[in-house]
């Protein structure tokens, strides 16, 4: 069941605007979490703010890890990811294997947002999740 109390939610983020993370963490300069790997690319990290419990990370693959590994509330993805190769890391890849391979148990419980300006791929994600049953949300993160 979806968390509804103020600071225990558990929210995964994925996204490659280390702005709109830290925004997400109440910071207001780029400031990272994580260490860098030396190939442009953060690795998966933890803050609190005063609603959720947020997991920040930055690749397909990092998110697809935190969904095998924990419970998340709330799964925020964006679908543009320029770090790496687009064709395997992108939000839609994340959505794919939610579709496929997420527990289906846990479907009614989790809150998928799709934040991507991206409208075409977008749409895509969104029908898909929805179509297995997620709660999904199209939402616009006004944080460049």
């Amino acid at each position: 069941m979806t968390n509804l109390l103020i600071g225990t939610s558990k929210m995964l983020f994925l996204d490659d605007s280390q702005t709109r993370h830290n925004f997400l963490c109440g910071k207001k300069h780029d400031v990272r979490g994580g260490k860098h790997d030396g190939r442009f690319r953060w690795e998966p990290h933890t803050c609190k703010n005063e609603v959720y419990t947020v997991t920040h990370v930055y690749t397909a693959a990092q998110a697809i890890q935190q969904i095998r590994e924990s419970d998340f509330d709330i799964i925020s993805l964006d679908y543009d990811l320029t770090v790496i190769d687009p064709a395997v890391n992108n939000g839609l890849v994340v959505a794919q294997y939610l579709a496929a391979d997420f527990p289906k148990e846990r479907i009614p419980y989790t809150a998928v947002f799709i934040h991507s300006w991206n409208r075409e791929n977008r749409e895509v994600m969104y029908k898909l999740l929805c179509n297995q049953g997620f709660n999904c949300y199209l939402s616009h993160f006004f944080v460049a």
